[in-house]
This record gives structure tokens, sequence and C-alpha cells, in this order.
């Protein structure tokens, strides 16, 4: 897909989902993000350190903490503005370092 496809693609979502097993750099996810929509995604690879934002991760393989995720979402439209502060906790952030190293 081209990136003029790609961005009226995530223009016409509300939120975009885009889990992963394996992901590189992961240009999908940077650009959705670049266009300030939520996006959930699985902690793999270099994401967590690549996308940040209204960004909610989700353990790779684990089709609940999506359903979790778009439920949450869909109850509460205004969880995006306080993203980034609730997605922060300790706890992910112990996660994503011990799955890092």
């Amino acid at each position: 897909m081209d990136k003029k496809d790609l961005r009226t693609m995530v223009a016409s979502c509300d939120v975009v989902v885009a889990p992963s097993f394996s992901e590189g750099f992961g240009s999908v996810h940077t650009e959705v993000v670049a266009m300030d929509k939520p996006l959930i995604t699985t902690y793999v690879a270099s994401l967590p350190e690549v996308v940040s934002g209204k960004v909610v991760f989700v353990r790779p393989g684990s089709s609940y903490d999506i359903l979790e995720s778009l439920l949450t979402i869909k109850e509460d439209q205004q969880i995006w503005e306080n993203l980034p502060v609730k997605n922060f906790s300790w706890n992910t952030t112990v996660d994503a370092i011990e799955h890092f190293y």
C-alpha cells in the first residue's frame, strides 16, 4: 500500500488496530501516531520505543486484550485525552524493560 492510500485509510478510522508478533521499525505504526489517530498494538520488538502518545499496548496474541481495549475506548471516548498518563505505570515500564532484555 502506498503512503497516500495508507493515509486515506487511516484518516477514515476511529481507531487503528495493528497487532504484530514481530516488527522491525513499525513505519505503519508511526504513520498512525503521526496522524494523531488512536492505535492499539502489541508489545513486540521496537514498537514500545518507537511509538508513543495515543497508543495502547497489548500482549502479543491476546485477542482478549484487543477486545478489552476497544470496549474501553467505545465506553469512554475521552480516554485518549489522558491516554499517555493512563498508559504509563511502573509495572508497564518494568515489563517492557524485562521483555527487552
